[in-house]
């Protein structure tokens, strides 16, 4: 599985790019082989190749500092194995340049990459519960489909080669599902609280995953405002990391707020009387990430299987409390992209992919071992959407 998601994103090494991004660089590597180099990624890899910038301010993405720090290890530890590490500078956007260690390059290639493996692993054990039996009785196009829908997408065509924390879109729509299929086991206090450290620690790597305490929330440990509690005692963890890196002389500074007035931007407009203008014209923004073919593939294929369900006297695998559950959580999702302020296909198809795994999981209880053929039919058929969607989309740079 490795060696086959490492196969699908060399092959986008030789896609077409715009003579003109709008945010990065197009770099020749060898004859007909291009790299993109997003505009951001130079920020982490001067982070990587120099953490105290996290310490002293001059990082942009302090609020997320474990994901450089990581790749400052792992870099580290390939030249202390003897990784030949070369330097290569690169021009940016501003014409400024910015000096590339191919260590601590590789590092983010590496994390990318085990991004994608284990978000597809969760996936299709998401999928393969109850269903098959175990992984390995996974039928091979199920396989092929999910894969595709995490691996081979518009994110990937433009992130996976260039550091970049927005590859943890990917991991976060497939960690929610697994969340929601397996909240009703989290009966512990040692479990509970386990898993929202684990959160925590992945909202330094990026801080939106923090919206899976949504999912926790109602998980069936103890009963609800003691679970919001145990919750906020790792929260402060994360929210006191600001005012802890000042008390022991560092300097902390909110990108996303002060430049781009991310979540605050609705205070702002109270402030200036804008409200109603700023929700309104801010929704439309919004609207404007949803990519169009696949919101209409999504709604027929969900169509399609609410008939067919329905037909084969099997609605109620998808009307009941647990779709529900599913569909409220999508509400969160949605509502917490749109309450950013900062809107981009990027980060909308996070959304999608939490959407079509699920499909495809609801469709396979639907069509059940009786409606085998047609199902496989339909797997086959979104199989090469997907493939057709992936070569012909520019993805977030168009």
């Amino acid at each position: 599985m490795l060696v086959g998601l490492a196969v699908i994103q060399s092959i986008s090494l030789f896609r077409n790019f715009p003579s003109n991004p709008a945010c990065g660089r197009v770099l020749n590597v060898v004859g007909n082989l291009n790299v993109l180099i997003n505009c951001d990624s130079a920020v982490f890899m001067k982070d990587a190749q120099n953490p105290s910038r996290f310490f002293n301010g001059d990082s942009v993405y302090q609020d997320r500092p474990l994901h450089a720090l990581f790749a400052w290890g792992l870099g580290n530890f390939l030249k202390l194995i003897g990784f030949p590490n070369t330097s290569r500078l690169i021009e940016g956007n501003s014409g400024q340049t910015t000096l590339y260690e191919s260590a601590f390059y590789l590092s983010y290639l590496i994390i990318n990459l085990l991004i994608l493996l284990i978000a597809v692993i969760m996936a299709l054990g998401y999928i393969n519960q109850r269903q098959f039996g175990d992984l390995a009785k996974t039928p091979l196009n199920v396989t092929v489909l999910t894969i595709l829908v995490i691996a081979a997408n518009e994110l990937t065509k433009s992130f996976f080669w260039t550091p970049h924390s927005q590859m943890f879109s990917l991991l976060l729509p497939v960690l929610a599902l697994v969340l929601l299929l397996n909240r009703g086991k989290v009966q512990s206090f040692r479990v509970f609280f386990g898993i929202s450290c684990g959160l925590v620690l992945l909202m330094f790597f990026y801080p939106l995953f923090g919206i899976l305490f949504s999912v926790l929330a109602f998980s069936s440990y103890t009963v609800f405002h003691k679970r919001i509690v145990v919750i906020c005692f790792p929260l402060i963890g994360f929210l006191a990391y600001p005012r802890t890196l000042e008390l022991l002389g560092g300097s902390y500074t909110n990108n996303n707020i002060l430049k781009f007035r991310q979540f605050v931007w609705v205070a702002d407009s109270i402030k200036q009387n804008e409200l109603s203008e700023r929700v309104f014209t801010n929704f439309k923004l919004f609207l404007s990430t949803f990519p169009l073919v696949p919101t209409i593939l999504l709604v027929a294929t969900a169509t399609l299987i609410a008939y067919t369900a329905k037909t084969a006297g099997r609605i109620s695998l998808i009307v009941n409390r647990e779709t529900l559950a599913y569909l409220l959580f999508f509400v969160v999702y949605l509502f917490t992209l749109y309450l950013m302020g900062y809107y981009s296909r990027r980060l909308t198809l996070g959304a999608f992919i939490f959407l079509e795994i699920y499909v495809i999981k609801i469709g396979i209880q639907t069509l059940g071992v009786h409606l085998s053929r047609l199902r496989s039919m339909a797997i086959n058929a979104l199989i090469f959407l997907q493939i057709g969607s992936w070569i012909w989309t520019n993805g977030p740079l168009s």
